[in-house]
């Protein structure tokens, strides 16, 4: 039961500080044209700029064609692929069969190669709306597709992971077969020889000539997605633990069967109703998959010495594609599936420059300095300019303070951070979701300082900022390198949410081995239930009936000890653990004051008054017998002041402690035969029930369970009858009884019998 939690309607002492600051910080925000470095730090960069969007899911591959400038894109989940002008205007180049356009290439006379999936069929598109088959791997899947210097077509396909040499229309062969899953990404060296990365191995393969290859690099991981090759030769490879060729997996079983055509006729698979259907199910859950893969990224470099090592680890994974960045800074890599585009120079020279609306981005051509890039959900196509723009804008994560607080004032730190350089406006709300409607409208915010800023004190638990950076040939580009918000949080009650008070130790002791009757004692005793050799060890719980039972079958429960003392009584003093699940809201210290107080006392005794442990010792054997509860107080004025100071306490469930043993009385007996005696005995306890009882006869080391008369042990009162036949007929027998309460509390009284008369004894 909760009998207080109070605190004042104030707000705490200490002020307490949220950083944004590093590059995890930034990376969690949305930037459109700010470049975010590794080391932690927000700068204009190169703005991303959107050339056209279709309404298909994915746009697996963009390609440029060189004379005209321009860009074809091959989509998915309908097989098509798209022109797009320089000007943005698009229009349908084909629609294919196959329900996915994975790859494509532009020949030197300016058709479009395009690879399909499943089916592995290659078209080549002259003319807007006729393709024609080019050739035909009779693998499942094709995923690039690149030309050599003599105008040669290589194609790299799944899931038999072979390479073929094309030729011409229907000409082409296996140029190298990698026995692997899948050949998923092409390039060239410097020296005009081909490359490949496969999955399935996981390897990098230089292949030398037809069937002849080397490996350049072998990964633990499963997948090499995709290759690149930089100016100076090195060759840059995506690494991946997860298996973006794994989304094609169910497609593989939907593939068309081959159907039987008259002679000279040419073949082509066509699905079924069912095929088509399982194919598009299939299809419509493949982009969110895509999004979601998952597991360990990285890229590796590898040096045209043969050098190989890890040159970048991945924040997110997968890498779907990379390539080497036209100024010869390093490589641009697409990680993720929240539309990030890095650029790398090392493993800790990195930075974030495009963050887009669409999930993943997929593939990369590049033309006279400028990147392209290819998205999926949906698909469109971007332009990405070396050059930089004059304005950034950036939002970044919302900041959680934990709880409603009060904003104060706030610090920017770097270079050129001041106005108009730096325009900041804040938002705040009490939901995790800033799109929530709840949440404040965009407000400025106030300089007031050279880095000192002015949030406007809002109230809330969430707060948000977005930057507006600019910089032109008379405002220098500003360098953010970190914001820190000071807060302070209203103080609120200390939280206990349980209070545990456990016995560890004054059960009856359990015995160590079985004693077994010596030879010339007493016969067991006669009686409804046929008694069987005990301990006289208490039930911890309420369980006589599992006892009753286990005597009425003949089976031993616990195992009978060594003799107990002759006579007199045994108290069996207990310590109990209490312990307690308080915690802070505003995460104070927290100390405590335990409590005690039987049910006949009307104040708390205090045993701990500024106690710092959560669990605590206490010896029943300096606890008068009784009913008792523990009252724990939380208080957090370590950190608070006394006017700010909160507290909160929370009342035990009642529990016994008992230290006497039960009295054992009205001890009689009856003789009823020759050499056998009934004998009736009493016990009652004042605080617990009467848990155990057992009896031996004269000098035996065996004791022997008893039942009460209504067979169950379950009041604090019981009543005993059994007889006694001893094994040797002799004028005095002594038998002593013992009773245990269920505190573990234990008393042996004893009954001397002879012919002539009963004597009673505790």
């Amino acid at each position: 039961m909760m009998v207080a939690a109070s605190a004042q309607n104030l707000w705490a002492v200490e002020t307490k500080v949220l950083r944004d600051d590093t590059f995890a910080d930034f990376n969690q925000g949305e930037s459109t044209g700010t470049e975010i470095l590794a080391e932690g730090k927000l700068r204009i960069g190169p703005l991303p700029r959107r050339l056209a969007r279709t309404d298909d899911a994915i746009a697996w591959k963009a390609v440029l064609d060189r004379y005209d400038k321009n860009i074809f894109v091959a989509t998915g989940h309908e097989g098509k692929v798209w022109r797009v002008e320089p000007d943005g205007k698009t229009e349908l180049w084909a629609d294919l069969e196959e329900v996915e356009a994975t790859a494509l290439a532009v020949d030197f006379t300016g058709a479009v190669l395009v690879g399909t999936s499943p089916g592995g069929k290659i078209y080549r598109v002259a003319k807007a709306g006729k393709p024609e088959l080019f050739f035909d791997t009779k693998e499942q899947h094709v995923w690039d597709l690149i030309f050599d210097r003599d105008g040669v077509l290589y194609a790299a396909t799944g899931t038999s992971g072979k390479i073929f040499r094309i030729r011409g229309p229907n000409n082409g062969e296996v140029y190298y077969d990698a026995e692997a899953t899948n050949v998923m990404g092409l390039a060239f060296d410097g020296e005009g020889k081909l490359l490949a990365a496969t999955q399935g191995k996981g390897l990098v393969l230089r292949i030398q000539r037809a069937h002849v290859a080397t490996v350049l690099y072998a990964a633990q991981e499963d997948e090499c997605r995709a290759l690149t090759v930089d100016q100076e030769g090195n060759i840059y490879v995506a690494i991946n633990s997860a298996r973006t060729s794994a989304l094609f997996d169910k497609l593989r079983e939907e593939r068309p069967s081959q159907v039987v055509q008259a002679p000279g006729a040419v073949a082509t698979p066509t699905p079924s109703t069912r095929q088509a259907d399982s194919l598009r199910e299939a299809l419509a859950s493949m982009t969110s998959t895509l999004a979601g893969l998952g597991g360990q990224s990285s890229v590796v470099r590898i040096e045209p010495s043969g050098f190989a090592s890890t040159f970048w680890n991945a924040p997110e994974a997968p890498i779907h594609a990379l390539i080497a960045d036209p100024s010869g800074r390093g490589v641009f890599v697409a990680a993720g599936s929240k539309g990030k585009l890095y650029r790398l120079e090392g493993d800790t020279n990195y930075s974030l420059v495009a963050d887009v609306e669409e999930q993943s981005i997929l593939s990369f051509t590049l033309h006279n300095g400028e990147i392209y890039f290819s998205c999926a959900n949906r698909a469109a196509v971007y332009a990405l300019s070396e050059k930089t723009t004059t304005s950034a804008l950036f939002a970044s994560r919302p900041l959680n303070a934990g709880c409603i607080v009060a904003w104060g004032n706030f610090f920017v730190e770097g270079d050129h951070t001041t106005t108009p350089g730096v325009q900041i406006e804040l938002r705040t709300g009490n939901t995790a979701d800033p799109s929530d409607k709840t949440w404040s409208e965009w407000k400025e915010a106030k300089q007031v300082g050279a880095n000192l800023w002015n949030a406007g004190n809002p109230v809330a638990q969430y707060l948000q900022y977005r930057l507006r950076l600019q910089g032109t040939k008379d405002i220098p580009a500003p360098v953010v390198d970190a914001l820190q918000f000071l807060y302070v949080q209203r103080n609120a009650a200390p939280i206990i949410k349980s209070v545990k008070v456990e016995k560890i130790g004054g059960e009856a002791p359990a015995p160590s081995s079985q004693q077994q009757p010596s030879s010339g004692t007493s016969r067991p005793p006669d009686g409804a239930v046929q008694p069987r050799p005990d301990s006289g060890a208490a039930p911890r719980s309420a369980g006589a009936l599992e006892a009753l039972v286990a005597s009425a079958m003949g089976r031993e429960g616990a195992q009978p000890q060594s003799q107990p003392a002759a006579l007199g009584a045994a108290s069996n003093s207990a310590k109990f653990t209490i312990s307690w699940d308080a915690s802070d809201p505003n995460g104070d210290k927290l100390v405590y004051r335990i409590g005690i107080k039987s049910d006949e006392e009307q104040l708390w005794k205090f045993l701990e008054k500024d106690y710092t442990s959560n669990r605590y010792t206490l010896d029943a054997s300096l606890v008068p017998d009784g009913w008792y509860q523990i009252l724990i107080e939380a208080s957090d004025r370590p950190q608070n002041s006394e006017d700010t100071a909160a507290s909160a306490s929370l009342i035990s469930r009642r529990f016994a402690i008992d230290n006497t043993p039960p009295e054992l009385t009205n001890l009689s007996a009856r003789k009823v035969g020759t050499n056998r005696w009934e004998i009736t005995a009493t016990a009652r306890d004042a605080i617990s029930i009467v848990a155990s009882a057992s009896f031996c006869v004269d000098t035996e080391d065996t004791w022997y369970a008893l039942l009460p008369v209504d067979n169950i042990f379950d009041a604090e009162q019981e009543t005993f009858r059994f007889t006694v036949t001893p094994r040797e007929e002799r004028c005095e027998h002594v038998v002593r009884i013992r009773v245990t309460d269920r505190e573990g509390n234990a008393r042996v009284g004893r009954i001397i019998l002879s012919d002539n008369q009963s004597v009673k004894n505790k």
